[in-house]
């Protein structure tokens, strides 16, 4: 009897002493996670700021004092994502191509639209989302009608945009049947273009900035353009590539870009005689601001 109860008594000790340690062990991991929780702060996503730029100019496109706001473009630190651009030559001019440029540079907003002689009036539109903080790069390359070029290796928490391009041909100018800039698997770029050497400025923005990405695209046969429509409030679309095509054949270029109509964007690619079917596609990333 007295073995029987030291046994018990020994065994019921055993037995506290595990479901001690056990809830000593779960207190200490609580400890452990909370601890883990307060270190582990969610970084806020960069403030957003926005602007539009405009010029006119013979080839090269010299900003309108009026429409490059203050503190729009002035800051190295900031990455300048694409929203939308046009180029159109004035009064109703079409031209051969040789330089198509729109490179957001700090206080250097450097655009250019013109042909071999490069005096022609012409105008260029852009607007930017501004943010702080994020990886940019130049891609270079010289390209024969279509070439691919390799891009900085991304992070998978990270989403391609365009910040601007340029693409200057090499010898003389010639007429347009497609000028296209399109990201492609595995860290490259596809950009056609007349034959030239060509730059794509782009950034990485991180996927916690980015609501969805979308394509939007249509054949317009005749400039019966039809629309894509702008986000709503507290969004931002900015560009990761586009593409813009002659349906038939190659044609001089009067103007090409995206058109602000209300709430809406307007793809265009036309030359003066305004009966050339046409056919584009725009990559948008859509940001939360």
């Amino acid at each position: 009897m007295k073995l029987w109860k030291l046994a018990l008594g020994l065994m019921g000790v055993t037995g506290f002493a595990t479901i001690s340690t056990a809830e000593t062990q779960q207190q200490n991991m609580s400890k452990m996670l909370q601890r883990a929780q307060i270190k582990q702060v969610v970084k806020p996503n960069p403030p957003v700021s926005r602007c539009r730029v405009s010029g006119r100019g013979g080839g090269t496109i010299i900003p309108d004092g009026g429409y490059f706001p203050a503190g729009c473009m002035d800051d190295p630190n900031k990455a300048y994502l694409l929203e939308s651009f046009r180029f159109k030559y004035r009064m109703e001019q079409d031209h051969k191509l040789k330089t198509l440029k729109l490179v957001p540079n700090p206080m250097n907003w450097n655009a250019g639209f013109g042909d071999n002689d490069g005096n022609d009036s012409a105008e260029a539109w852009a607007t930017y989302a501004a943010v702080p903080g994020i990886r940019k790069f130049v891609a270079r390359d010289r390209c024969l009608s279509v070439c691919t070029i390799p891009l900085q290796p991304k992070r998978d928490d990270e989403v391609f945009v365009l910040q601007g391009f340029s693409i200057t041909g090499r010898g003389s100018d010639r007429s347009v049947r497609r000028i296209a800039i399109s990201p492609l698997v595995g860290d490259q770029v596809e950009v056609v273009s007349p034959s030239g050497n060509v730059e794509v400025h782009y950034a990485y923005v991180p996927k916690s900035m980015v609501k969805r990405q979308y394509f939007a695209a249509a054949y317009n046969p005749r400039e019966q353009f039809r629309p894509m429509a702008k986000p709503g409030r507290g969004e931002i679309d900015v560009i990761a590539g586009f593409s813009f095509r002659y349906t038939g054949g190659e044609r001089f270029l009067h103007e090409i870009g995206m058109r602000s109509e209300g709430r809406n964007w307007l793809p265009v690619m036309k030359d003066q005689n305004h009966d050339d079917g046409m056919e584009w596609r725009m990559q948008m990333v859509r940001l939360q601001i």
